[in-house]
């Protein structure tokens, strides 16, 4: 059966559900580091305003504070400590997040490149799979070409073999050539018909075919 070449966008679905786990416990991850950095944002919200109350309060009792004046001492909280914590959280949150994407992309990019990876597997097999069939072709091929040429060569060989059949012995062919000689009148008969027609018909050179046609004539007509 021929190899199929998957399509990439199937296959990357196909390794990205496999990932679904580990994506779902990353979703998890995140869902709680935002928990996490909301619940510590309205911790430091609740930390400044206790101390701003205790600032209030200090000031207070100081004789300081009047007609919703807020002291230098909250400002200097707030620039001194209450920012630089926020700042620090905020930080830590955000490269929490950077990480837990990071490893969700990385996902991504290992079922692409698995992907990538089978549908080059699946060209390789079609490609093997192709080379096999040229070469089966041309195996047939020169298997044929083998066969017709020693059918031909059997067809020349029974066709020599049934013209050398049909070709009469000597002795037949004497006999056949002289059968309507006649001494007295076919003068230089021999010469004229009978022996290149022997040379012609057994391929023997002129000095064989006379030997035989004068034995024959000698034989047969005492000459």
């Amino acid at each position: 059966m021929q190899p199929q070449v998957r399509d990439l966008q199937s296959l990357i679905q196909q390794y990205s559900g496999s990932f679904d786990p580990q994506r779902q416990l990353i979703d998890q991850d995140l869902a709680g580091l935002d928990a996490s950095g909301a619940a510590q944002q309205a911790g430091l919200a609740a930390t400044q305003k206790k101390a701003f109350g205790q600032i209030e309060q200090q000031a207070s009792d100081k004789g300081v504070f009047f007609s919703g004046f807020s002291p230098d001492a909250q400002a200097e909280y707030t620039a001194g400590t209450y920012l630089p914590e926020l700042a620090k959280l905020q930080a830590t949150i955000a490269s929490g997040r950077s990480s837990l994407l990071g490893k969700r992309a990385d996902l991504d990019s290992t079922a692409r490149t698995s992907a990538i990876s089978a549908q080059e597997g699946d060209r390789n097999a079609l490609l093997t799979w192709q080379q096999q069939q040229e070469q089966r072709a041309f195996e047939a091929e020169q298997a044929r070409l083998a066969r017709d040429a020693q059918a031909a060569e059997n067809s020349k060989n029974r066709a020599a073999s049934s013209a050398a059949s049909s070709v009469p012995t000597p002795a037949q062919f004497l006999v056949k050539s002289f059968a309507a000689y006649d001494p007295k009148t076919m003068q230089g008969y021999t010469e004229r018909e009978v022996i290149p027609a022997l040379m012609a018909t057994y391929n023997i050179p002129k000095e064989q075919a006379a030997a035989l046609a004068y034995s024959y004539r000698k034989s047969n007509y005492k000459e």
